[in-house]
């Protein structure tokens, strides 16, 4: 008499209503889409317009996306997902196959990208005899780190300076407070504060340097510095690893192998403030 029958025992109900996976699909969009798509977008479209273009057509495709597979559970209500259908379609060899790549090569391959550590390059020398030094940084141009290393690569104090600042609305903050109208404007302020007060530290060093503004991606802003100032050294200044964009794109691996022929010294600053 103790004992419940299998049909009374409590137990969760396999079931999600719409609410379950409207939670979910909003899960998603905020997690990955809204908090890290925006800044990618930023980075590698050129204008607000585009930007808003991208994402129209994005979210075209993720609705006919989401139609096709609303169609394929409507038809096939079966657990399993993808590797379900592709059983399906094609037989259980591809759907084995595509279960394992998804975990091994996907999740691991994103896995190693993402903690990729910059390569080391062998350290430069206590001294240096650099003639024209182009300086690629946007966050950390004010670090003194930077300013330490400009003076230790030029033994002499008779090197020229390029500083270069890539006019990023993510790199210099303004993407956070500058509406869309005006983002591009106040991205360009920023940036060019943000040189200008480099460039009087830079000289009350009594170092002979000037400065640019470059384009917000960070490769395209050095390969239109290096071919119009022709440095013989490089210098790319970025944060810490654990908080470097551009280390997380390989911006200074990707520079070596660009310039194989000039020395490119990697400058890591921890805090950038110019004093005033």
């Amino acid at each position: 008499m103790n004992d419940i029958s299998d049909e009374r025992r409590p137990a969760l109900v396999r079931r999600l209503g719409m609410f379950d996976a409207t939670m979910l699909v909003m899960g998603g969009i905020i997690g990955s889409g809204i908090f890290i798509t925006p800044a990618e977008v930023a980075r590698h479209v050129a204008s607000p317009a585009l930007i808003v273009g991208v994402w129209i057509l994005g979210g075209i495709v993720a609705l006919a996306a989401s139609f096709v597979y609303a169609e394929l559970a409507a038809r096939r209500p079966e657990v399993g997902g993808q590797y379900a259908y592709l059983r399906d379609a094609y037989g259980p060899m591809p759907a084995f196959l595509y279960g394992w790549a998804l975990l091994l090569v996907i999740f691991f391959a994103t896995k190693r990208i993402r903690d990729k550590a910059p390569s080391q390059a062998p350290a430069a020398a206590e001294t240096g005899d650099a003639q024209r030094v182009l300086v690629l940084a946007n966050e950390t141009v004010e670090g003194d780190e930077l300013i330490q290393e400009l003076h230790r690569i030029d033994a002499s104090g008779k090197a020229e300076y390029l500083i270069c600042v890539p006019a990023n609305p993510i790199d210099t903050g303004q993407a956070m407070h500058a509406g869309a109208v005006y983002l591009w404007d106040k991205t360009t302020e920023a940036a060019q504060a943000r040189l200008d007060r480099t460039l009087e530290v830079l000289r009350a060093a009594n170092l002979e340097a000037t400065g640019q503004l470059g384009d917000y991606r960070p490769l395209r802003a050095l390969a239109t510095a290096v071919q119009e100032f022709n440095p013989d050294r490089l210098v790319i200044c970025t944060h810490p690893e654990d908080r470097s964009a551009w280390l997380r794109y390989d911006v200074v691996d990707r520079a070596r192998e660009t310039y194989p022929n000039l020395a490119v010294t990697h400058v890591v600053v921890e805090h950038a403030e110019v004093p005033a």
